[in-house]
């Protein structure tokens, strides 16, 4: 069981189903992961901060653990202008999506822009969606998409300096974790975070990085 806080709702896990806006009822179709109906009004939003709860016992020790929304820099839906493979992109989902085909569908995905006053978690549904149907996926995408969601972010932040001083300053040292999300997608995020994290504390100029293994992002 959890709670999540997407744009203006709350979202409860309980007893294997969600409640939140407009009174909104789901059934999981898992024991352990939302649905495809679920995951349009849960994915996206910014990392967890995670840090030790309190003990119930009031001791010093506790394995219990505590989570708080990280900054909106975090988030992979967040709508934010950056260059990536000579190519500018509005968010880092678009970027990813857009990445994971050739020929048309990338070139469709690419040229999917924000409306006007659309929040980042719709517009990040609305290219997540583009993602799910597209054709002609690069062949390597299952070994590859880790590195690219690395690299997307990247760029992100080397574009963006002003979300780097956020990043260190709202997260300090803690662990982070993605939110809910598809296939194992709430730990690399919050990996990816942390090494991006780890790498602008070190003053690394972020465009020297070239390339970023799974087992680096796991050892960070």
């Amino acid at each position: 069981s959890g709670q999540w806080t997407v744009d203006s709702g709350q979202w409860t896990v309980d007893s294997g189903q969600w409640t939140g806006l407009s009174n909104y009822k789901h059934t999981f179709l898992t024991d352990c992961h939302p649905c495809y109906t679920c995951l349009q009004f849960i994915m996206g939003g910014p990392c967890f901060k995670v840090s030790p709860a309190p003990s119930l016992d009031g001791s010093n020790k506790s394995s219990r653990q505590k989570k708080v929304l990280g900054p909106a820099c975090t988030d992979n839906f967040q709508i934010k202008q950056f260059s990536h493979q000579g190519q500018d992109w509005c968010s880092v989902e678009q970027c990813y999506q857009a990445l994971k085909f050739k020929g048309d569908t990338r070139e469709t995905i690419q040229k999917t822009v924000p409306h006007a006053g659309e929040t980042g978690s719709s517009y990040g549904m609305r290219v997540w969606r583009l993602g799910q149907i597209g054709r002609n996926m690069v062949l390597d995408w299952e070994e590859t998409k880790v590195e690219v969601m690395f690299f997307a972010n990247l760029a992100k932040y080397q574009c963006n300096p002003e979300l780097q001083k956020e990043l260190v300053e709202e997260t300090g040292e803690l662990e982070l974790v993605g939110g809910p999300s598809t296939w194992e997608w709430s730990k690399w995020n919050g990996l990816i975070q942390m090494k991006i994290r780890s790498l602008v504390k070190e003053g690394k100029d972020l465009g020297s990085v070239e390339k970023i293994s799974m087992n680096e992002l796991e050892n960070i």
